[in-house]
């Protein structure tokens, strides 16, 4: 591991000092840093996403409650074994980043592939969000402002409320250089997805109209892959993780991170099952892909769109960061600047990167929202971040040791690394070919029908069948 390397580690993570024992490990000792808890809190606020409301139509496209929460948990088990691979990866090279970490563990050229991954998968993502918040305003609106009047006054337009929102919240929150800084917003983003967990149980033992019928196996077997995306991309916390694991309190400590990575996927798989499981047998069949326009405008549930609203707000910080830091990677790879000249420049760049991502994310999202069937070309990227990167950095980990050291435990590790690489490239080929042959489908049928008729589809809709969950036509009658 270069120099380079080491010092670029150190930007994400509170000083420290570090040895090299008799075998050549790096061990890296904390002066301080962030309590488990926090990690936790962070980790979660990346993984629970978009998601999370189209997890009951979800449900019923895979063909039911039983057979979704086997796929659901098979998935949530490899996304935790992923992030305790990384994890290990990491403690190995004393990296702080993800594409660090494949770089000790892969090389430069699959280094210079994973940042430029990251960065297009977060910006897309990035851009997402603010598209999100939007729609999820405009729904608050309507239904908590009866006067059209007051409805349509300019105060109140979405691209109005996505700008100034955005400038004063966001903005702010991606500007600092550790990632451990953002354990308080998320800690307010975890606790918004908690209130919509329960209201949605305590909604289904309310007054609602009779439920569509409630499968219990899929019209076809194929049908359990169309949820592949917006499964995977809801476990997809691990471009995060490595960072948040550099700043832990008390690395290397692999057993700690293992129960707060458990806890983390714990979280979200019970919060996705929460709203799966009780979303879904509320509504049947008639579930939309976004579940909460299904219920009644009640004040719980408004408040619930606008806690959605305020997460959404404090996620697009910590994906924002790492791909900053893809984008530094890059940068720096081919500049080989020393660290002296980085440092003098470094406060400079991270105001003026963070500022240009900001504003073009904006504007493609106020004045290109209908991007839905575009993200989704990158949803397969999601299983590339789960299970390929983490499995080639534990392969190459292994390979390095002499053969005639090579003990159970590592083959088994060698076994393991060879199943998260097939797994993943099955993953990331099945999505991506779901994604494209989508697009084409709905350039095909775009192409028939008036200006109008495009203009009136709501970019939700869109951000979820780029997910490959279809909306229900309730979905398109609640507008």
């Amino acid at each position: 591991m270069d120099s380079t390397q080491l010092d670029s580690t150190v930007h994400l993570v509170e000083p420290c000092e570090s040895s090299t024992d008799s075998i050549g490990t790096i061990v890296i000792v904390r002066k301080r840093g962030t309590p488990w808890y926090s990690s936790v809190l962070i980790i979660v606020n990346a993984g629970l996403g978009a998601s999370l409301l189209a997890f009951p139509q979800a449900y019923n496209l895979a063909g039911g409650i039983a057979i979704s929460l086997v796929f659901q948990t098979i998935l949530a088990l490899v996304a935790w074994f992923g992030l305790i691979i990384l994890a290990h990866c990491a403690d190995n090279s004393g990296t702080g980043t993800y594409q660090e970490n494949v770089k000790a563990c892969c090389g430069h050229r699959v280094n210079m592939a994973c940042s430029v991954v990251i960065a297009l998968y977060t910006f897309g993502c990035c851009i997402t969000y603010l598209i999100i918040i939007g729609d999820l305003w405009d729904k608050v609106f309507d239904y908590a402002i009866v006067n059209p009047e007051v409805r349509h006054a300019w105060y109140l337009d979405r691209r109005f409320i996505i700008s100034i929102s955005s400038i004063i919240i966001i903005w702010p929150l991606c500007m600092p250089k550790r990632i451990d800084f953002l354990r308080f917003a998320s800690g307010i983003g975890v606790l918004g997805v908690c209130y919509i967990g329960f209201l949605i149980i305590g909604e289904y033992f309310t007054e609602l109209p009779p439920p569509g019928p409630i499968k219990t196996k899929p019209d076809h077997w194929s049908d359990v892959f169309l949820v592949l995306p917006a499964i995977c991309f809801g476990y997809q916390c691990h471009v995060s993780a490595v960072p948040v694991y550099s700043c832990m309190r008390g690395r290397p400590n692999i057993r700690l991170f293992t129960v707060t990575a458990g806890l983390s996927i714990l979280i979200c798989y019970l919060s996705y099952i929460a709203t799966g499981v009780f979303g879904y047998l509320s509504f049947g069949s008639h579930v939309s892909a976004d579940v909460l326009i299904d219920y009644p405008p009640r004040p719980e549930v408004i408040t619930g769109l606008a806690l959605l609203a305020v997460k959404t707000y404090t996620t697009y910080p910590i994906l924002h960061f790492c791909g900053r830091s893809a984008m530094e990677t890059t940068i720096r790879h081919y500049l080989h600047w020393p660290q002296e000249r980085w440092d003098r420049i470094e406060r400079r760049w991270r105001y003026i990167a963070t500022t240009v991502w900001f504003a073009v994310s904006l504007l493609l999202a106020l004045f290109a929202p209908d991007i839905g069937l575009v993200i989704g070309l990158l949803g397969g990227l999601a299983g590339l971040f789960i299970l390929v990167f983490p499995g080639l950095c534990l392969l190459n980990l292994v390979l390095r040791k002499n053969p005639t050291e090579l003990a159970r435990k590592s083959k088994v590790q060698l076994v393991l690394a060879s199943f998260y690489i097939v797994l993943g490239g099955f993953v990331f080929a099945l999505t991506t070919t779901q994604s494209i042959m989508q697009f084409i489908r709905h350039f095909q049928h775009s192409s028939n029908q008036n200006s109008a008729t495009q203009q009136s589809v709501p970019s939700l809709t869109s951000l979820y069948t780029a997910g490959h969950v279809r909306p229900s036509p309730a979905y398109h009658d609640a507008f």
